[in-house]
C-alpha cells in the first residue's frame, strides 16, 4: 500500500485537506503565491515542514519510490514547470517527459536536460516574489532539494543556473545567505542505491 505521499503523486490520493496533485497543479499564479499549505506535499523532504505540520515527511520508502516507478514524479514536475513559470522563468523545451525516464538513465552524465533562463517577465514579476525575507526563498529551497531527493538532480542544477543568472534588478533582494541555503540544497547527496 502506498504512503500518503506516494498516493498524493500518483493522483490517488488527497494531501492532508484531500486536494488532489490535479487541483494543486490547476493553481493559478494568485493561488501559487497565497496559499502556503501545497508545497511541502508537491516538494516533499525527509525533514518535517515547520510551516505544514501536517505534510509527512519524505520517508527511504517514499524516496526510492519516487526514484524507482517511472512517471510518478510527473506531477512534481508539471508544479517545477509552473512554479517557475509564475516566477518569470522560460523553459527552453519539456521537462516532464523526464518523468518518464528510469533513475539510472536520470542520472546519466550524459543526459541534457532542458535549460531554464529568465523570460522577458523576470524583472516584473521578481518584483512579486524576491522581495526582502520573501517567504519564497524557502520554497525555493525546498524545490531545489525535494528534486534532488526525488532523483532529479539535474533539474535542480537547472534552476539553481536560472537563480544564479537573473540580472541583478531582478535578484537586488535575494543576498548571499539566501544563496547559500540554494546551494547547499542542490548538493544534497542522498545516501540511496541507484
Amino acid at each position: 500500500m502506498d504512503s500518503a505521499l506516494i498516493a498524493y503523486h500518483a493522483g490517488s490520493g488527497g494531501d492532508h485537506k484531500g486536494r488532489l496533485i490535479g487541483r494543486i497543479l490547476g493553481y493559478d499564479d494568485y493561488r501559487i503565491e497565497h496559499v502556503h499549505d501545497f508545497v511541502q506535499w508537491l516538494f516533499p523532504l525527509p525533514e518535517p515542514s515547520a510551516f505544514n505540520l501536517e505534510a509527512p515527511p519524505l520517508t527511504a520508502a517514499d524516496i526510492a519510490e519516487l526514484r524507482q516507478r517511472p512517471g510518478l514524479t510527473r506531477g512534481m514536475l508539471q508544479g517545477f514547470v509552473q512554479i517557475t513559470s509564475y516566477f518569470g522563468f522560460v523553459a527552453d523545451g519539456d521537462f516532464v517527459a523526464l518523468a518518464g525516464l528510469d533513475l539510472a538513465a536520470r542520472l546519466d552524465p550524459a543526459l541534457i536536460v532542458p535549460a531554464l533562463r529568465c523570460g522577458p517577465e523576470i524583472v516584473r514579476r521578481a518584483g512579486q516574489w524576491a522581495t526582502p525575507y520573501n517567504h519564497n526563498f524557502r520554497r525555493i529551497s525546498r524545490m531545489l532539494a525535494a528534486l534532488v531527493w526525488a532523483g532529479h538532480p539535474k533539474v535542480a542544477q537547472a534552476f539553481h543556473q536560472a537563480l544564479t543568472d537573473m540580472p541583478a534588478e531582478a535578484s537586488r533582494h535575494i543576498d548571499e545567505h539566501v544563496r547559500g541555503y540554494w546551494a547547499r540544497a542542490v548538493a544534497v547527496q542522498p545516501d540511496l542505491p541507484a
